[in-house]
């Protein structure tokens, strides 16, 4: 069985898409019955190509002018035309729609196509987003998604998304497709971890951290970055806090914020304004597998998203058995069970917010250990790699035999 997957970001780049689309291949490669071609507008620069088994690379690297232009796509639908030509290829898998007009085209010749909703970004940006590329996407996005007969998603959510915004919740449109939740792929990082080696690595221990309650969250601060993420009302919400519990509460806490982006100074200047900077660490970057060791050693993981896909920083936290406080809108809700495994907010709702964290902050030791145990439990039943592959394989085969 022999897939040619069109990824939009692949390694070396180290980001949510990358890692999530990087998981998925290699979880394909140890499977002996599928054969990948990835094909990948991701330039490898200076970095040596990965080697997967089974796994093959074409790259046809592009700049952000060829890729909002939409010439990349049309010379890539002429590269892929010669490619199924001279490989006996079973079934396309986009991950993501982004590439809405290559796929468009490519639909009208070659029928064993699947899509996978990935992110917010051929969904909620796509349709309102601001700008002349947004409205250009959307436009081929729509066009692509219509040609689509197996709807595929990391997430519950944005099935009902893609029917309700793509369809008009036409019943007869709907009745034409068949729809399934295949979710990203992440590993259980089970390697030993020295906390203090881990804090001393971007902070300074000498501040008392050691006896706190660690709690973490990660999210771009660039101009969608604080739409999204939510960062503003996790500030807002310890300032609300603070006004109605005892000061040695919150005392005894400290939140890390990993991101960067242009408003990275509006909201550390923010929490400072808010009088509640020393409850905070604010990191610009930090390595992947480091990421992983703080969701090992932390009280909780914290994602606010006012809007939101299978997140892998969320579903990483599951993975690690960390308990959870996430937004209840969007794929974030396929990873809580509320009060199990942890928290839900009504996004946007700093009340909400502000109820849930002082939960999440004044856990027992007896109900946060339940809480990692459920997490667990959750990651291994509905978010095992093996058997997400076999679902994939599941639908291609149904695709070569229709």
């Amino acid at each position: 069985m022999k897939i040619l997957v069109v990824a939009p970001d692949f390694y070396p780049t180290n980001g949510g898409y990358a890692n999530a689309i990087g998981n998925f291949v290699n979880e394909m490669g140890k499977d002996g019955e599928l054969e990948v071609l990835i094909y990948t507008p991701i330039a490898l620069g200076k970095m040596r190509e990965i080697n997967i088994p089974r796994v093959s690379f074409i790259r046809c690297p592009a700049g952000n002018f060829l890729l909002a232009s939409g010439i990349w796509e049309i010379k890539s639908y002429f590269k892929i035309k010669t490619i199924l030509k001279k490989e006996n290829i079973d079934c396309i898998f986009f991950e993501t729609a982004e590439f809405g007009l290559l796929g468009y085209l490519l639909s009208h010749s070659f029928k064993n196509i699947l899509v996978r909703i990935h992110a917010c970004t051929e969904t909620e940006v796509a349709i309102w987003g601001a700008g002349f590329y947004n409205r250009y996407r959307s436009y081929f996005v729509r066009a692509f998604f219509k040609k689509v007969r197996w709807v595929i998603s990391t997430n519950s959510y944005h099935i009902q998304f893609y029917k309700e915004f793509f369809l008009g919740n036409n019943i007869y449109e709907v009745a034409k497709r068949r729809f399934l939740v295949i979710p990203n792929i992440v590993y259980r990082d089970e390697t030993n971890i020295e906390k203090k080696a881990l804090l001393d690595k971007y902070v300074d221990t000498e501040r008392g951290l050691m006896g706190k309650k660690i709690f973490f969250t990660l999210g771009r601060l660039n101009s969608v970055g604080l739409i999204q993420k939510g960062i503003e009302d996790l500030l807002y919400a310890v300032a609300l806090l603070k006004q109605e519990v005892p000061e040695k509460t919150l005392q005894n806490i400290c939140i890390f914020v990993v991101g960067e982006g242009e408003y990275k100074m509006y909201i550390r200047n923010l929490a400072k304004r808010l009088g509640i900077n020393q409850f905070f660490i604010f990191i610009d970057k930090v390595e992947h597998r480091d990421i992983l060791g703080f969701l090992r050693i932390s009280n909780g993981t914290i994602l606010l998203s006012r809007f939101e896909g299978l997140s892998m920083f969320a579903l990483e936290a599951l993975a690690q058995g960390s308990p959870l406080l996430l937004s209840k809108g969007g794929g974030l809700a396929d990873l809580v069970v509320d009060g199990r495994n942890g928290f839900f907010i009504e996004p946007q709702n700093i009340e909400s917010i502000k109820n849930s964290l002082n939960k999440l902050i004044n856990l027992c030791p007896e109900d946060m250990e339940r809480m990692q145990e459920q997490s667990l439990r959750i990651y291994h039943e509905n978010f095992s790699p093996a058997d997400i592959v076999k679902k994939f394989k599941f639908v291609v085969e149904l695709l070569r035999r229709s």
